[in-house]
């Protein structure tokens, strides 16, 4: 039998209602069997929240990157969230040593946030995902 897929969700905390559309994003992958991973399942991960992110990117199978313009923002080290900022370096990164990587995939809420998707993704199939699932 082989193992499910592994998720890991990108994304900004640009909003109580955003971080909520994210966790119900995950939650729904994870009841159709995807083993997805975001912040918000962790109070404070032993190895620290840098090594954590590494970890979940290095690891998982996808990394769903949830554009939208504060996460466009921050990934260009123009705001306070250090954790976009760090992921951004970690994606940009693998993506130069494998530029034809399939790994990430950029997803919108909305479509006025398709201009928001990093410029490394751009040339990636985006996905608009409903803003509810239930």
């Amino acid at each position: 039998m082989s193992r499910p897929p592994t998720v890991f969700i990108s994304y900004s905390h640009d909003s109580k209602s955003h971080e909520d559309q994210v966790l119900e994003l995950a939650d729904r992958l994870r009841r159709e069997g995807v083993d997805c991973n975001i912040d918000q399942y962790e109070s404070s991960p032993a190895e620290g929240w840098y090594r954590w992110m590494f970890n979940q990117i290095e690891g998982a199978d996808f990394v769903l990157v949830v554009a939208t313009e504060p996460y466009y923002r921050r990934f260009h080290s123009k705001g306070i969230e250090k954790g976009v900022e760090w992921e951004g370096a970690i994606v940009a990164q693998e993506l130069y040593d494998n530029p034809r990587s399939t790994k990430f995939i950029p997803v919108i809420f909305n479509s006025s946030d398709i201009s928001s998707i990093p410029e490394f993704l751009k040339g990636t199939t985006c996905y608009q995902l409903p803003s509810s699932y239930e």
